[in-house]
């Protein structure tokens, strides 16, 4: 009913542009996309990890939900424990934000945070990992932008809600659901080839740079001067 009477429909990525048309055909001419802005000047300042230092810190940041893989990273932590244990403290996995009874111990867990608080956080970590499922998460999150803007190692699954952004040249993709191989790219991350780790950090800060709040106004304010002189 919302839909039908809205003038406008905005989405945030082309995932969500491509499941509206979809659902909702009619509508295909209101549908368009404007993408969340981050405020990359404030972000890019952080300086690229240090991938030789230990121990490594990947961090899972956002709610406690099935749709965004939480479980999942979970369980890849779990893998990582049974298969490569010498390696356990070359590594830290840290969870910031929502709320667990049940949370595992081999996590350390920080609670729920400001938005204010996601600058430190990402200062303190390596890599970030995003597990939003197809088909129930979508659209372009400010988190996914602002760890791409503070030049962090994108750990995601590979599904168009994270390929829109990052690709295999400025991020590491796993087959969505791949929970054994998502805990193998951590022990990667410990042993492989660090100067190709921290070139794809480099490569997605600048991706990152076309998702400025300038941008994103500009765009907002193209579909208003079209919507009213279409009046």
């Amino acid at each position: 009913m919302l839909l039908r009477i809205s003038d406008r429909i905005i989405t945030n990525g082309y995932d969500t542009f491509e499941y509206y048309l979809k659902e909702f055909p009619e509508d295909r001419e209101k549908v368009t996309i404007i993408e969340n802005a981050v405020e990359f000047e404030q972000f890019s300042k952080l300086q690229i990890p240090n991938l030789y230092s230990k121990p490594i810190i990947i961090s899972y940041i956002g709610r406690i939900a099935e749709a965004k893989g939480y479980e999942d990273f979970v369980k890849s932590v779990e893998i990582f424990k049974r298969k490569y244990s010498p390696f356990w403290k070359e590594i830290e996995f840290h969870v910031w934000g929502g709320d667990d009874k049940s949370f595992s111990k081999l996590i350390k867990f920080h609670g729920t945070f400001k938005r204010g608080d996601i600058y430190k956080i990402l200062e303190s970590c390596h890599g970030v990992v995003f597990l939003n499922k197809a088909g129930s998460a979508g659209g372009i999150s400010h988190a996914l932008l602002e760890t791409m803007a503070a030049g962090r190692l994108i750990i995601a699954w590979n599904n168009f809600i994270h390929t829109q952004v990052v690709n295999t040249d400025s991020g590491i993709l796993i087959p969505e659901g791949d929970i054994e191989k998502l805990a193998d790219t951590y022990y990667n991350i410990l042993v492989g080839n660090k100067n190709l780790f921290s070139k794809k950090c480099v490569n997605v800060r600048s991706k990152a740079k076309e998702f400025s709040v300038e941008s994103h106004i500009n765009k907002f304010l193209k579909i208003l001067e079209k919507d009213f002189y279409l009046r």
